[in-house]
């Protein structure tokens, strides 16, 4: 088993740095992940429930004090205006229809640490609910495969 006790406020503030978004947690399990009838890894893998803020994408208000930069000239943006209007009259007049994607955002992570090789010291591994992961085995399945 595992030899170190994750806490979970310090696991949901990993998820929330590297997601840029609110989690709450949600759930444990233990996961043992056995190959070729080795035992590669076991531990608690903790879930999180992803919450984004779209005002501010889950940012503080720190760091969004820090985005704000000097804008643009007066000149720079009627020159941008003036460019956006002529590649839509292009769009409008072609048969070229523009639909946005529409950004796809996980609901769901999965967190826990594990031990440096060689090391006392912890890496934090977070892998978000999405492609081929689907569950808590299938999350600590991909983070192996990648080494």
């Amino acid at each position: 088993m595992s030899a170190f006790k994750d806490s979970v406020e310090t696991l949901r503030l990993t998820v929330e740095k590297l997601s840029h978004a609110n989690a709450r947690f949600k759930d444990k399990k233990f996961v043992p992940e056995v190959r070729e009838g080795d035992l590669k890894w076991e531990g608690n893998v903790f879930s999180f429930g992803l919450f984004y803020d779209t005002k501010h994408s889950g940012a503080t208000k720190e760091q969004i004090a820090n985005w704000r930069l000097p804008g643009p000239s007066e000149e720079v943006l009627d020159a941008a205006v003036q460019r956006g209007l002529k590649l839509r009259k292009l769009l409008l007049d072609s048969e070229h229809k523009h639909i946005p994607e529409i950004r796809r955002r996980a609901r769901l992570a999965y967190a826990w640490s594990s031990r440096v090789r060689g090391s006392e010291e912890r890496q934090f591994n977070v892998v978000l609910h999405e492609g081929a992961v689907k569950s808590h085995a299938d999350a600590v399945r991909s983070v192996i495969a990648k080494g």
